[in-house]
C-alpha cells in the first residue's frame, strides 16, 4: 500500500494416665479445644475449592472456545479433517490430471481485476483520465476530513476501489505475489467468501488507521497490501490456534513484532521503485485487523 503523489466446633478429649494407670484425684481429663484452628482450616479449604472450581470453569470455557474455532477451521478445510481432500470410491488419484498451479477461483478473479485495471489505466486511458480515476477511486484522507472537496459517491466506493490501483508494475507484482501466498492459503482454510470478507474488512481498517494518523494528507492511498497484511495476520492466528507455530515462551509475538518493525522500516525507507512512499500505518492496521477479525469471520454462516 502506498501514498502516490499525485462452621461447627471440634473438640478432642485427651485422657492422661500415670505410670500406674491411675487417674489423678483432681482431674478426670483434659479438654483441648481446636475449634478456631479447625474453623480457619475449613474456611481456607472452602476458598481453595471455590477458586479451583472457578479456574477450571474459565479454563474449560476457553478451551471449548478455542476448540470450537479450530474445529470450524478443520471443517472448512478440504476433507473436513485438515488433510487430503476426500475422493469418492473409484475416482482416479492420478495427479497428472491436475494443473500445475491450482489457484482458487477467487484469487484468479482478484488478480485478473488488479492486472486488468492496471493495464487499462496505464495503456488504455489518456493522462487526464488517468488522473481523474486516481483522484476519484483512491483513498484520500484530506477528502474524508473536509480539506479537499470530493463527490459523495466517492466515499463508499473508494473504501474498496483503492485496493485495485497500483503505482507501478513492481507495486502490482509484489501485491500479486502476496495474494498468491496469503490469499490462496486463507481461501483454502476458510473459503472464498470468508476470505474476501476478511480481505476487504482488513483493507478498510487499514485505510481508517492511515486516516487517523494522517488526517490532512492530500496524497492518494492505493494498493491492496493493507488487506493482504490482514490475510497474513489471519494465517498466523489460525496456525497458532491449530498448534502449528510451536509452543515457545512468547508464542507468535516475535513474528508480530518483526512484521511491525519491517512495516515501520519500509515506511521510512520508501518504496523500492521510488514511486511514492509506503503507508506503514495501513500495513500495521490491516495486519492487526486480520488477527482480530478472522475468528468472527470464520463463524459466519455463509
Amino acid at each position: 500500500m502506498r501514498l502516490f503523489f499525485l462452621a461447627g466446633h471440634a473438640k478432642v478429649l485427651c485422657m492422661t494416665n500415670d505410670t500406674n494407670d491411675k487417674k489423678p484425684d483432681n482431674e478426670e481429663g483434659k479438654i483441648i479445644d481446636f475449634s478456631q484452628a479447625a474453623k480457619a482450616r475449613r474456611l481456607k479449604d472452602a476458598q481453595e475449592k471455590l477458586w479451583q472450581k472457578e479456574y477450571q470453569h474459565k479454563k474449560t470455557s476457553s478451551q471449548h472456545d478455542d476448540t470450537t474455532f479450530t474445529s470450524k477451521i478443520k471443517t472448512l478445510l478440504p476433507g473436513n479433517d485438515g488433510g487430503t481432500p476426500h475422493r469418492p470410491s473409484g475416482t482416479s488419484t492420478d495427479t497428472d490430471n491436475e494443473p500445475m498451479i491450482n489457484l482458487p477461483l477467487s484469487i484468479q478473479i482478484m488478480l485478473a481485476l488488479m492486472i486488468g485495471i492496471h493495464l487499462l489505466l496505464n495503456y488504455g486511458l489518456p493522462p487526464v483520465t488517468q488522473n481523474w480515476v486516481l483522484v476519484h477511486f483512491s483513498f484520500i484522507p484530506a477528502a474524508w476530513t473536509g480539506h479537499l472537496a470530493a463527490p459523495l459517491w466517492t466515499y463508499p466506493v473508494s473504501l474498496f476501489s483503492f485496493n485495485f490501483l497500483h503505482g507501478s508494475w513492481l507495486h502490482l507484482i509484489m501485491n500479486s505475489v502476496m495474494f498468491l501466498a496469503f490469499g490462496a492459503g486463507v481461501d483454502r482454510m476458510i473459503g472464498a467468501k470468508r476470505m474476501l470478507i476478511l480481505f476487504f474488512s482488513a483493507s478498510i481498517v487499514a485505510a481508517l488507521a492511515h486516516l487517523c494518523v494522517h488526517p490532512d494528507m492530500p496524497y492518494p492511498l492505493i494498493g491492496a497490501s493493507g488487506g493482504l497484511s490482514g490475510l497474513f495476520g489471519a494465517i498466523l492466528y489460525i496456525y497458532h490456534k491449530r498448534g502449528l507455530m510451536g509452543h515457545g515462551r512468547y508464542g507468535i509475538w516475535p513474528i508480530v513484532a518483526f512484521w511491525v518493525l519491517i512495516s515501520v522500516l519500509f515506511g521510512f525507507m520508501g518504496s523500492p521503485d521510488g514511486e511514492g512512499t509506503v503507508a506503514w500505518v495501513a500495513h500495521i492496521g490491516g495486519f492487526i485487523a486480520g488477527m482480530l477479525l478472522v475468528k468472527p469471520v470464520v463463524r459466519l454462516k455463509i
